[in-house]
């Protein structure tokens, strides 16, 4: 719904002020009309009333419309003024129409008015709307200078000949010139490391519209070469009215040293990774030769001299064997966490029944549980406790967990219990009755090359890494372990597959 129109008019005769109302009332425009007829209350409604169009009389007494259109002017400059009049000549009409009137209409001829009013209106109204417009563009230029020359980042314009004609404070500064005027006076290609590059760069830019997130290679003025992040297109310059080429850059010349600096550490790191597994795998190659050919003789020594051996020289053969087992152990221990770190660890998924693999770990180590006088008890409580895993990965963790458990129990019962917790996984408790961990030491026990006792002092022998490379392997496979445990009672190792729900 299309609001009032807002008419003052200044007029000392009710009958004619009457006409033109009744003229107004022929059309289907709304209009709220105030009428004025001296200066005090023409002066007031300008001020409270708010017209949109001013009619007025030339004639007016003690006042005119010639001094109405003076204030009128002066409060409201933008507001339509009309003479409407029996008493305006050619000339008069000539006068006011120079002092600011916008048109006039004879009192004899008041069917023009209705027309002119609503031809002055849309007039207005389009006025409005390019100043608005204007004003709109204005605020927007002078938001983008603000942003344009405080901006961090390069921007320049270029013609499409690569003619520069203006850039911001920043490009000049990454571009190492003095003045503004001093790097306008470059053309674009040459700014290029390589111009031959920068020419088809441009044409690129030019035929492509719009090139981002290109790194180049620019160069300063005193030769040196930057690398710099660039945002490039085609775009309309409302100045000159003219297509350009706009450019954003960012000098990322540190981040592609500091990336080059990561690269080649990176490469020094793999070859120094390298290195040690070949180092590793050799002297594995190196000890594990003999030693085979040592533990392969003792046994053939053991059987061929068992019926001359006395029991007091067995403890010998059970010496070199022992000895010879810790040293495949250690050797098996540093190359394992070795394949880890190096992530070159492969792995071969396959459904496992974990009560077998247990139950041939538990033939294998009951043995050298009963040589320290222990018991080692295998409970399933699981009818088929499927799991999917790696068998050789899942293997290595209980061999730990269970000869650990042994190695730190003097006296009592090991238990190995397979069963479901209340969220229905597959779980494993390695329970034994040993030393125990302080609460202290627990939190690093997963930790490489940890050992609550140091020193040479220390009881129990080897190098720290089983439990860190049982947490190493349960993390791999997606499996969790936790521990309890209290010092000179035991500990309970749990390991849960979250997989066999």
């Amino acid at each position: 719904m299309m609001n009032k129109i807002r008419i003052l008019m200044l007029e000392d005769s009710p009958e004619d002020a009457e006409l033109v109302r009744n003229e107004l009332e022929k059309t289907n425009v709304d209009f709220d009309i105030e009428l004025t007829d001296n200066m005090y209350d023409f002066s007031k409604a300008l001020d409270e009333f708010k017209p949109q169009i001013i009619l007025s009389d030339y004639l007016i007494p003690n006042f005119s419309g010639l001094a109405g259109l003076e204030i009128a002017r002066e409060k409201l400059p933008d507001v339509p003024y009309i003479f409407v009049s029996g008493h305006i000549g050619e000339d008069r009409a000539i006068e006011a129409l120079r002092k600011g009137a916008t048109d006039y209409v004879l009192k004899d001829r008041m069917t023009k008015l209705v027309p002119i009013i609503m031809r002055v209106l849309k007039d207005v109204g389009e006025l409005n709307s390019r100043k608005l417009a204007e004003e709109s563009l204005r605020q927007y230029e002078e938001s983008y200078g603000v942003l344009f020359e405080n901006n961090l980042a390069g921007i320049f314009n270029s013609t499409l000949e690569g003619k520069v004609f203006r850039c911001n404070h920043a490009c000049v500064e990454i571009l190492g010139y003095d003045s503004t005027e001093d790097l306008l006076s470059v053309p674009l290609p040459e700014l290029y490391y390589n111009k031959q590059a920068g020419d088809v760069f441009i044409s690129s830019v030019i035929e492509n519209k719009t090139v981002k997130d290109i790194e180049v290679q620019l160069t300063k003025k005193n030769g040196d070469k930057i690398w710099a992040l660039a945002n490039i297109g085609v775009v309309h310059d409302s100045a000159s009215d003219q297509m350009c080429i706009q450019g954003i850059i960012f000098d990322i010349t540190e981040r592609k040293i500091a990336l080059e600096e990561i690269i080649k550490a990176k490469e020094k790191a793999e070859e120094a990774d390298r290195m040690k597994s070949d180092f590793l795998a050799h002297v594995s190659h190196e000890i594990r030769t003999p030693l085979n050919v040592i533990l392969s003789y003792h046994n053939m020594l053991r059987d061929e001299l068992s019926s001359d051996i006395k029991e007091e020289n067995d403890y010998m053969f059970n010496a070199i064997e022992l000895a010879g087992r810790r040293l495949v152990r250690t050797i098996d221990l540093i190359l394992n966490m070795s394949v880890i770190e190096n992530g070159k660890m492969d792995l071969m998924l396959m459904k496992t029944n974990l009560y077998n693999v247990l139950k041939n770990m538990h033939e294998e180590l009951y043995k050298f549980a009963e040589a320290k006088g222990l018991k080692l008890n295998l409970i399933n409580k699981v009818a088929e406790p499927i799991v999917t895993t790696d068998l050789y990965i899942i293997e290595q963790v209980f061999q730990n967990l269970i000869e650990n458990a042994v190695k730190y129990t003097n006296r009592g019962e090991i238990d190995v219990t397979i069963y479901r917790n209340i969220s229905e996984e597959v779980c494993v408790d390695i329970k034994d009755a040993g030393i125990g961990i302080t609460p202290e030491y627990i939190t690093k026990i997963f930790q490489p090359f940890s050992q609550e006792e140091t020193g040479y002092t220390r009881k129990y022998e080897g190098l720290g890494l089983g439990l860190a490379l049982v947490k190493k392997y349960l993390d791999i496979l997606g499996y969790k372990i936790t521990v309890v445990s209290q010092k000179g009672k035991g500990s309970i190792f749990t390991v849960r597959f979250n997989n066999s729900k």
